[in-house]
């Protein structure tokens, strides 16, 4: 890291050791889909005694930029907010989701670009499977409606092999 400027961050405390995910994996996985999608370079650096990562990230120049143009940024990518959940965002293919996206979580940088660098990305599968019931009317509008395996049967024409079982 010699020579880089880096801004290095570590998970929050005791309530919240792995911020939003629920699990070490699921922390990680966060930054590395932001590695995938945003090309960002955030590493591992370690870990606490109290089990909290230590991360750090290239240190990006600029500023906060306003709600209002964050969302225009987004929005011209092809990015739709959720219509229940203002922090929530979906890409323009549907399989993403962003959430806690809210203007602390980017930097404008001094030609206008935006950058994210502390958003949680989420498959939109991952992120339904996460969310508890009342997460779920919040983000969608609806009452959560569990699947049910006779559901899954019917879907999939009662055969098992499709998910991954072996005959």
């Amino acid at each position: 890291m010699e020579g880089e400027a880096r801004v290095v961050k570590i998970a929050r405390g005791k309530h919240a050791l792995y911020g939003l995910s629920g699990s070490p994996a699921s922390y990680l996985r966060r930054w590395l889909n932001s590695n995938r999608l945003f090309g960002d370079d955030i590493r591992l650096i370690g870990m606490l005694p109290d089990g909290r990562f230590v991360i750090s990230q290239l240190f990006v120049e600029g500023a906060m930029p306003s709600t209002l143009d964050m969302h225009r940024a987004l929005s011209a990518r092809g990015w739709q907010q959720n219509h229940h959940s203002g922090t929530v965002w979906t890409s323009p293919d549907g399989r993403i989701i962003m959430s806690e996206v809210h203007n602390g979580n980017f930097i404008q940088q001094p030609d206008g670009t935006m950058s994210a660098i502390d958003v949680a990305l989420h498959s939109s599968e991952e992120w339904e499977s996460q969310l508890n019931p009342e997460e779920f009317a919040e983000a969608y509008g609806v009452s959560y409606q569990p699947i049910t395996l006779s559901q899954i049967l019917d879907v999939a024409g009662g055969d098992l092999t499709a998910f991954g079982f072996q005959s």
